[in-house]
């Protein structure tokens, strides 16, 4: 078989760039001409989450943020704000449920090494609030003495200790008392 030219190789390139755009221009003017459906209609969202769906699979687009918010006639923020609950719509649910399907998808996709690490990593971060940070936490599992809590709750909390009168029951654990005092604030501690 024989080598291919640089030129050929670019060509080839051209076409087959040529050739997604056509198929994405394609998809979106199909996602554009979706009935948008009634927000507070759980069974249209969901008609219209479907057929953006079906029309991804068919055209071979992955799905996306910004065009589910097409099919659903909104934009692409009103969608986020709807999913943190900032904008109350009785069909959150259902929209969360489609939603999910592309975190899902864009996950797949990162995993799977077949969308560029750069991007999806950004899309996960921006769509999705994932983080390239880890959390460490610090347990400290030993108890605090007296002195600590008096030092922590200051004047707002009265500790005393439970001095044992007459015989010691040494099965029982050590009983220490806390008095709550008001507070200026109205809080108990």
């Amino acid at each position: 078989m024989a080598r291919k030219s640089k030129e050929e190789l670019a060509q080839e390139a051209d076409e087959e760039l040529v050739s997604w755009t056509t198929r994405v221009f394609t998809h979106i003017k199909r996602v554009t001409k979706i009935n948008k459906p009634c927000i507070d209609d759980a069974d249209s969202i969901d008609r219209a989450c479907n057929e953006y769906f079906e029309y991804c699979e068919e055209d071979g687009v992955p799905p996306t943020v910004a065009g589910l918010s097409r099919a659903l006639g909104v934009t692409r923020d009103t969608l986020m704000k709807w999913l943190h609950g900032e904008i109350s719509i009785k069909t959150a649910d259902v929209v969360m449920k489609y939603f999910s399907l592309i975190e899902i998808f864009d996950e797949t996709a990162l995993k799977n090494n077949k969308t560029n690490a750069v991007a999806g990593l950004f899309n996960m971060k921006n769509n999705y609030g994932y983080k390239d940070e880890v959390e460490h936490k610090i347990v400290d599992e030993r108890k605090p003495t007296i002195k600590e809590i008096a030092e922590k709750y200051g004047k707002r909390a009265e500790i005393i200790e439970a001095q044992p009168s007459g015989a010691i029951d040494y099965t029982e654990p050590e009983v220490v008392t806390v008095e709550e005092k008001p507070t200026d604030s109205g809080e108990p501690f």
